[in-house]
């Protein structure tokens, strides 16, 4: 007789939230996994592949699982797209 165990682990989904505050964006990413390297991508064009999309920035999630980027808002700036990625 064979018994098959099967489990299902949590692991957190980061999110990442944006806001415009005067001149800048901020960028907020939360429900992170504390200390793990993290990133965000953006690009003008959504036909490129993610590894095409440029590194905006780069950091490493605190205790809380959260991170706060700030980036001035550029004139002129053509409609842009944001991910966020976790470094392996």
């Amino acid at each position: 007789m064979w018994v098959i165990e099967s489990f299902v682990a949590s692991i957190p989904i980061p999110v990442l939230s944006l806001t415009k505050v005067g001149s800048n964006l901020v960028f907020t990413a939360t429900n992170g996994m504390p200390g793990a390297s993290c990133f965000i991508l953006d690009t003008t064009n959504l036909t490129l592949p993610a590894n095409q999309w440029l590194k905006l920035s780069s950091n490493v999630f605190n205790t809380n699982g959260d991170f706060t980027f700030t980036n001035a808002i550029v004139s002129n700036m053509p409609p842009t797209f944001y991910e966020l990625g976790e470094m392996p």
